[in-house]
């Protein structure tokens, strides 16, 4: 394994370009007019539920509801568990009560179109898969761009979140996700007083901190 390649982002022709998530119009992607009919959309799952309602906002079901029964949605991805949008809701939204506000489903989308693509970069033959090296590489440019991985890191990524050394876009996301959150908080007490803490970047032994958390990180369910 080339440890370079993990921290650069390498993909398929070469090193990935720079993305920023706050260039990304999910809803263009979506082949929607503008992002109005995006946030209808949310809106009119929000109105099914007297308490989403009250909240202005999606709960897991409604969530799962918009990706799966959305054509403009689903269309773009698969059809995901509700596994998934659990660890999404929990990741995103940021008042931890278990309901998604329309900014941050919005920022959701932005991230998982973004995702998509990384993804997408390494599934060259479109089999819905990415596995081996390419997986591990995908995992690694998309959430910890300039840490340097060791065979070891990489070998417990694939043995960890491989089913037959493979997964598919939704088991990458909750991958991406868990390991993410995980990270930043064991980072978040492990980081010397000199370290910037709100860099996206590790910058305390990442490939250790990596290792641990994906020790403590449930398997997908496929």
């Amino acid at each position: 394994m080339q440890q370079q390649q993990g921290a650069m982002g390498m993909g398929p022709q070469g090193p990935s370009q720079p993305y920023n998530i706050s260039e990304c119009n999910a809803w263009q992607e979506y082949e929607f007019y503008t992002q109005d009919e995006l946030h209808q959309v949310f809106m009119m799952e929000v109105s099914r539920n007297p308490e989403t309602l009250a909240q202005q906002a999606l709960d897991t079901e409604g969530l799962m509801n918009v990706m799966n029964n959305t054509p403009n949605i689903s269309n773009y991805y698969v059809n995901w568990s509700r596994e998934v949008f659990s660890i999404m809701i929990a990741k995103f939204g940021h008042s931890r009560d278990g309901f998604m506000q329309w900014p941050e489903f919005l920022e959701l989308q932005e991230h998982l179109v973004h995702w998509f693509d990384n993804f997408m970069q390494y599934d060259v033959n479109r089999s819905g898969f990415i596995a081996g090296q390419e997986l591990v590489v995908s995992i690694i440019s998309t959430l910890f761009e300039q840490t340097a991985i060791d065979n070891t890191t990489v070998i417990t990524l694939i043995k960890r979140f491989s089913k037959k050394t493979c997964l598919a876009f939704d088991g990458f996301v909750s991958v991406c996700v868990r390991l993410r959150a995980y990270t930043d908080v064991l980072c978040f007490f492990h980081k010397p007083p000199s370290c910037d803490r709100q860099s996206n970047h590790l910058c305390y032994d990442g490939p250790s901190i990596i290792q641990c958390t994906v020790c403590i990180l449930p398997l997908p369910h496929y």
